[in-house]
């Protein structure tokens, strides 16, 4: 029952991101001379990514939604959602295959250093599924952390590409997850 309102929040936030696309596409004039281009007026952007793969005796990865209202031509404010999925192989001696689920939504704030470098602050509200391991069943926890970190971006136009890398600053969060660092490959409009 959680993780089918997991799925419509992240289905919701994806059909949000496209809305507010179509509605500031309307928004904008149509060029006078069909040679000359349209600037991007725009304060609003979003993006998407993929992460933390991991392969090995199971598969880990995760996707992320974000994006913001520009408050100044270097700062923005916005929102994330994402998700990570862990399959993990487990001999048959201890028991059976067994796949974990985590969500979460949180703010998050962008600072641009340069054109290509950033910085950026998120507070992620997580929903960790864990297996309890005498009854074989799984459990939910949440947890409310931040994370700071930096990124580069590239491209032109609209559309840039980039990296960048969080450092959960929660000692009981990276005992959770097993790891110090969220890493994102980011496709971006308009920021």
């Amino acid at each position: 029952m959680k993780s089918k309102f997991w799925l419509g929040i992240f289905a919701l936030c994806g059909l949000m991101f496209m809305e507010i696309q179509e509605a500031d596409a309307q928004r904008r004039r149509a060029p006078s001379s069909r040679f000359q281009e349209v600037e991007d007026e725009s304060k609003l952007w979003y993006g998407f990514g993929l992460g933390n793969f991991s392969f090995g005796s199971g598969f880990f990865i995760s996707g992320k939604a974000q994006g913001g209202f520009k408050v100044h031509d270097f700062l923005s404010v916005g929102a994330h959602a994402k998700f990570f999925y862990n399959f993990v192989n487990r001999p048959s001696t201890i028991g059976r295959d067994v796949g974990f689920f985590d969500t979460g939504v949180g703010p998050t704030v962008r600072m641009k250093v340069t054109n290509g470098f950033f910085i950026q602050g998120e507070y992620s509200f997580m929903s960790f599924e864990f297996l309890d391991n005498p009854t074989n069943t799984k459990f939910r926890e949440s947890f409310f952390f931040p994370l700071v970190g930096a990124g580069y971006m590239s491209g032109r136009g609209p559309w840039t590409y980039g990296l960048h890398l969080l450092f959960i600053a929660d000692d009981e969060v990276r005992d959770v997850r097993g790891d110090s660092i969220e890493y994102w490959i980011d496709f971006n409009y308009n920021f």
